[in-house]
């Protein structure tokens, strides 16, 4: 499949307003991004764009098949959230916020949604005549993170009450992966995708699929065949949650242990080549424990065995218990919360943050 990228002549009846660009210096990106003319194309859950500028009125032009999005600003105490949309094919100019007092604002948009609503083409802000870009040194402690996984990472109908939409109410922003980054004051990325595994995908008749979330990994678009370079974002630590989808359906053909736990191996391969000095921790839990659990831990284990840095976080189905069910049986943000606050001790102890 290829995107068109297309050029559009923006008129503004009632005031004069200019466009930042997507390839302008000033605006800043979290998360994997292709950039190609003037626009900026992407799928994965969590990406980030934002720009300082002084001014009371921001707008964002989006060619988007239909994602959800947080509407953020910075400010010294944190982020505070704006507004949420959801984007339309029929719709290119987003209003973000209006009425701001006349000072310096940086403004964020979060995508809440994954990569299989389809690739997203963001082609610049739109700004008042009279406001002014403000170039911004990114905020950073240097401490990065990447979080690989399905539905639970990202965020799958976490802010539902059953019954509800998992889409409309999944947020990756309150996903356990960006709880765990915030509290150590990291930048990060989400591969995610619902219903992928480890070596099956959720629903494959055959034990063994042809896309499971592993060979996404190379991938910038998860959609598209753009090839990410990894040297642009080098993670400390990778988080992976992957393996409930592999066996969750008991009525389809399953991987027997050797062929999951070989993938597994092979996908903590793939991302040791990719980052040689990252630590690997693997999450089992907590939608299913029984058998994939135990084939995750021991393959943590043994690898740490052998002075690997690598090391396993089990979930237990208490924090559903305690925590309640989002949409589809999945976590709530609390139960997110949950899974971050076990997860925070083991991954602080490797990397001493």
């Amino acid at each position: 499949m290829k995107i068109a990228i297309f050029l559009v002549v923006w008129i503004f009846p009632c005031a004069l307003a200019k466009i930042v660009p997507a390839f302008d210096e000033s605006i800043q990106y979290r998360g994997r991004v292709h950039l190609e003319g003037n626009s900026s194309l992407f799928d994965w859950s969590g990406v980030q764009i934002g720009m300082t500028f002084s001014g009371s009125k921001a707008s964002v032009l989006l060619k988007d098949p239909g994602n959800h999005w947080n509407v953020f600003e910075e400010m010294e105490s944190g982020m505070k959230l704006l507004s949420v949309f959801q984007a339309n094919e029929s719709t290119s100019e987003y209003l973000l916020a209006d009425g701001l007092p006349p000072e310096v604002h940086t403004i964020w948009i979060t995508k809440r949604t994954e990569a299989s609503l389809g690739v997203v083409a963001f082609n610049g802000f739109v700004l008042q005549d009279d406001s002014n870009i403000v170039k911004r040194k990114p905020s950073s402690t240097g401490r990065r993170m990447e979080f690989l996984g399905a539905s639970m990472t990202c965020g799958f109908g976490n802010e539902g009450t059953p019954p509800c939409d998992p889409i409309k109410f999944e947020n990756s922003w309150l996903a356990w992966g960006p709880d765990i980054a915030r509290h150590f004051g990291a930048d990060y990325h989400i591969e995610a995708w619902s219903g992928k595994g480890v070596v099956r995908n959720y629903g494959d008749h055959h034990p063994i699929s042809v896309d499971p979330l592993p060979s996404y990994f190379p991938l910038t678009v998860a959609t598209e065949k753009f090839e990410w370079k990894f040297s642009d974002f080098i993670p400390q630590a990778v988080v992976i949650n992957l393996g409930t989808n592999d066996f969750s359906d008991p009525k389809s053909s399953q991987p027997t242990r050797q062929q999951f736990q070989n993938g597994y191996r092979n996908f903590i391969r793939a991302i040791q080549h990719a980052y040689p000095n990252v630590t690997v921790f693997a999450q089992c839990g907590p939608m299913l424990i029984d058998p994939v659990c135990g084939y995750i831990e021991e393959v943590a284990m043994e690898l740490k065995s052998q002075k690997e840095q690598v090391d396993y976080i089990p979930l237990p189905e208490e924090i559903l218990k305690k925590t309640g069910y989002g949409c589809d049986g999945h976590p709530t943000v609390n139960g997110h919360h949950m899974i971050a606050d076990i997860s925070i001790p083991i991954i602080s102890r490797w990397l001493g943050w």
